[in-house]
């Protein structure tokens, strides 16, 4: 049973401006384990779909009715998403890749996580970036990155992807809500970058 609240929608409307390397502000939604493990050979080791929904709900919520957000993903996150949710729907949805060949119906194709920010900015009312853990490391990396939606599973599962080391530079801002399934706890928090 999930105690999960509404998705919350900040209330400040002001457009933030861009950070000092030039990067507009950013959100990454992630879930990890204790360890923070990501996934396995492309797959999730664990089912919470509770965690989908919340992924769902968050990534479309706008304070401004028909706007859309942007999701950001690397290709090989791009390439574990099923044919039937693809693209993920009411969502602009960008991958980011070195192959300047590579292409896919219903996502715009950037070169770099910078590039993809700039360009985007200006189109979506908010900026998530969702994995996998190498787009996770530059994104987390940036000033930009302002927010941190975590769903923190309380159990180590077997990873070959991992999210960055992130509590030096964000602080626990707020939770979200808690729950279990099968057995397995989890919750969900917004971690905000220090000094914000």
């Amino acid at each position: 049973m999930c105690t999960l609240c509404d998705v919350t929608v900040d209330k400040d409307t002001t457009p933030r401006p861009a950070r000092s390397n030039g990067l507009p502000p950013f959100k990454a939604i992630a879930a990890i384990d204790e360890g923070r493990g990501l996934g396995m050979k492309g797959d999730l080791p664990w089912h919470l779909p509770e965690d989908l929904k919340h992924f769902a709900r968050t990534t479309t919520a706008t304070r401004e009715a028909g706007r859309q957000n942007a999701v950001i993903m690397g290709r090989l996150t791009c390439e574990t998403i099923p044919a039937k949710y693809w693209p993920l729907k009411d969502r602009r949805n960008a991958v980011i890749t070195r192959n300047p060949e590579w292409s896919i119906e219903g996502a715009d194709v950037f070169a770099d996580l910078p590039g993809a920010l700039r360009s985007l900015a200006s189109q979506v009312e908010t900026l998530y970036v969702v994995g996998g853990g190498q787009i996770y490391r530059l994104a987390v990396e940036q000033d930009a990155c302002e927010e941190l939606i975590l769903t923190r599973i309380h159990k180590r599962y077997e990873c070959d992807a991992f999210f960055p080391e992130y509590k030096d530079n964000y602080e626990l801002y707020e939770k979200l809500g808690e729950g279990a399934h099968d057995g397995v706890p989890y919750s969900f928090e917004r971690w905000r970058r220090k000094g914000l």
